[in-house]
């Protein structure tokens, strides 16, 4: 078993500590920039691994709470609740793993309308082979989210507004990726993934294929 904790009194925290009389409890909206944010966040850990029938088995669950700190548009937002499972199963040369994690309404509006959705998911299914030479893997991803905030340029310069979405935006992705040892200490690798994005306000979704090829 492996147990952690950890507390972390403001997530804009970063950088040199000469930073932190700047930060606050109001968050401003900017482009590009995340709206939401957290303060006072705990986070607990835990790992088990355990072996059976010759197979090597790592389960992992962590859970994280926190307050919303306010955003500037009057809009109350949710606390951070948040959780992560995970497990891999190795045999010999193959292994398969998969995850889930769930953020519920964390970060959405307070203020409900009905028939619309606040939360978001996601899960992660994976398979791979690995020996003293080449290696293989492929990963699934889908996640979906629904209810978050919006930050747009605006006349007055850039505002902000929650989202009451009926329906979710998806993301699902698949990652073909190989890998060969030419000779010790050079490794040659490929990677494939291909991902499709549906907003689903939107006619057109974003979709694409991304390549990677190298040597290290």
């Amino acid at each position: 078993w492996t147990f952690g904790v950890s507390y972390t009194p403001d997530i804009n925290n970063s950088g040199t500590i000469s930073k932190n009389h700047t930060l606050t409890n109001v968050v401003q909206p900017k482009i590009g920039k995340d709206l939401v944010a957290y303060k006072d966040i705990f986070e607990v850990a835990a790992n088990y691994t355990f072996d059976a029938y010759g197979i090597k088995n790592e389960l992992a669950a962590t859970t994280q709470i926190g307050s919303s700190k306010r955003v500037n548009d009057g809009d109350p937002r949710e606390n951070l609740r948040a959780y992560e499972l995970g497990f891999v199963s190795k045999y010999d040369k193959y292994s398969v793993a998969a995850s889930y994690g769930d953020w519920g309404d964390s970060g959405t509006s307070k203020v409900k309308m009905a028939g619309s959705k606040y939360d978001a998911y996601y899960y992660t299914l994976g398979a791979a082979y690995n020996d003293t030479k080449f290696g293989a893997s492929v990963t699934y991803l889908n996640s979906k989210r629904a209810g978050g905030s919006r930050v747009f340029a605006s006349k007055s310069g850039v505002d902000t507004e929650v989202i009451n979405e009926s329906c979710y935006n998806k993301l699902q992705a698949v990652s073909v990726a190989t890998d060969y040892k030419i000779a010790e200490g050079l490794k040659s690798y490929i990677e494939y993934t291909n991902f499709n994005y549906d907003r689903h306000d939107t006619t057109v979704d974003n979709k694409a294929g991304v390549y990677i090829f190298g040597v290290k």
